[in-house]
C-alpha cells in the first residue's frame, strides 16, 4: 500500500507539473500569437485563456499547499525504516543460524 501511495503521489505531481508546462506554452504561444494586442481576439477566446490561466495559478498554489511533499516525504521515511527493520531481521536471523550450528556442535561433543 505504500508503494502505491507513493507512486500515486508522484504520478500526481509529475501529471500536473506536465500540465502546468503545456499551458505555460499555450499561453506563450498565445501571446507570441496575438503579439500582446488582444484587441483581435475575441471574447470567447480570451475568456479560454483567462480561465486556463486561472485554474493553474490557483492549481499550483494548491498544490504547493497540498501536502504532498509531506507525504512523499514520510513514504520515504517508512520505507528507510522498513528497509533497517528488514536488515536487522535478516542478521538476527543468520545469527540464530550460527547459533544453532554451534549449538548442535556442542551437543556433538557432550
Amino acid at each position: 500500500l505504500l508503494y502505491a501511495v507513493r507512486e500515486m503521489v508522484m504520478d500526481a505531481k509529475k501529471s500536473f507539473e506536465t500540465l502546468n508546462k503545456s499551458q505555460q506554452k499555450l499561453m506563450q504561444a498565445a501571446n507570441a500569437y496575438f503579439a500582446w494586442d488582444f484587441a483581435c481576439v475575441d471574447e470567447s477566446a480570451l475568456a479560454i485563456l483567462q480561465v486556463a490561466s486561472d485554474f493553474f495559478d490557483v492549481g499550483s498554489k494548491y498544490l504547493a499547499k497540498s501536502g504532498l511533499d509531506e507525504v512523499l516525504a514520510t513514504c520515504d521515511r517508512i520505507l528507510k525504516e522498513h528497509q533497517a527493520i528488514a536488515e536487522l531481521i535478516k542478521e538476527r536471523d543468520e545469527s540464530h543460524k550460527e547459533f544453532e550450528h554451534y549449538n548442535g556442535k556442542v551437543a556433538t561433543m557432550m
